[in-house]
């Protein structure tokens, strides 16, 4: 193992608002290099000379089979779920998925929707999940839980909650892959709802009323670092705290640089918690390919310039 990659660790940094402005697409990904070195190439010896009879018996090797190709290719991922809601009214979510051949545009739920990139399938199923058992919230699918994507255009789908508690609670919005009779999750995000139980107060107001909004973003889960389990530590800790109702939580997994910029600017949060690998240079992401890119300082803290004034970063 090379010195480089013994350098990989996670990573303590808190930025400055320094910088100039950017917009949700000049997070600028560095690829990382091959940081393995080929083997010396070694002196070939004279071959001694060989009895007839052997080079007789010797055959071609048969040629390697082609691997199969991958069923998974880039897409697009649109969704809209309210980060408050009224006790005991229905709220309609929608989620959308596409490929890359549709334009972000025509994908676009509404203004205040989230867009991120995603692995896609040519059959997927979206569901949304209340880990109370129902307890929390009721939750009725309005279409079909798995269905085809085509190319050319979106793939929707409509799910109906009812806040069955006041209170804030966390649903979790899990998207799966189908392919070769397999079953694969390609996304899984953790949302914190507020339901709010004042009739006098509308969920608009409220949501304009909240003065916290963390969103733990993490890369490279893949890699044992049970980012999963830390993420469910910090919400835990949140529910018990005397201040919970100030905050909102929501995270997202396998962050690509698309993904960063776009959620920061959409979701406007005060604390942004990453969880993954870096060094001095930057933080590390993850491309469309599910491979390791480097987010530079540089650019994260022109990021973070456009943002809310209140905001606390914590990079882990």
């Amino acid at each position: 193992m090379t010195e480089a990659l013994r350098q990989d660790h996670r990573y303590v940094r808190h930025f400055g608002v320094e910088g100039d402005a950017l917009d949700d697409t000049s997070l600028h990904l560095v690829p990382i290099p091959d940081l393995m070195s080929a083997p010396p190439a070694m002196e070939s010896e004279p071959l001694e000379a060989a009895p007839p009879e052997l080079f007789e018996t010797i055959r071609p090797e048969p040629a390697p089979e082609a691997s199969a190709p991958s069923p998974f290719r880039t897409g697009q991922l649109d969704y809209e779920i309210p980060d408050v809601m009224q006790l005991h009214q229905p709220v309609l979510c929608t989620v959308r998925l596409a490929g890359t051949e549709v334009a972000p545009e025509d994908i676009r739920i509404s203004d205040i929707s989230i867009h991120a990139a995603i692995q896609i399938t040519s059959e997927m199923s979206v569901r949304l999940v209340d880990i109370s058992n129902g307890v929390n919230f009721g939750i009725a699918a309005i279409s079909s839980e798995r269905q085809a994507i085509s190319e050319n255009s979106f793939t929707e789908w409509k799910i109906s909650v009812t806040p069955l508690k006041a209170g804030t609670f966390s649903l979790f919005l899990r998207i799966s892959a189908h392919f070769d009779g397999k079953t694969q999750d390609v996304e899984v995000l953790q949302k914190s709802i507020r339901v709010n139980d004042d009739l006098t107060r509308s969920p608009e107001e409220i949501a304009r009323q909240i003065r916290k909004k963390i969103v733990f973003l993490a890369a490279d889960s893949k890699s044992g670092l049970l980012l999963g389990r830390e993420s469910n530590k910090i919400r835990e800790e949140l529910l018990m705290s005397t201040q919970r109702d100030e905050f909102l939580y929501t995270t997202i997994f396998e962050v690509t640089g698309l993904d960063f910029s776009r959620t920061l600017l959409r979701e406007k949060p005060t604390i942004v918690h990453f969880s993954g690998h870096g060094n001095a240079k930057g933080i590390f992401l993850v491309n469309e390919r599910e491979m390791p890119q480097l987010a530079s300082t540089e650019a994260l803290k022109k990021l973070f310039v456009i943002l809310n004034k209140n905001w606390i970063v914590v990079f882990l």
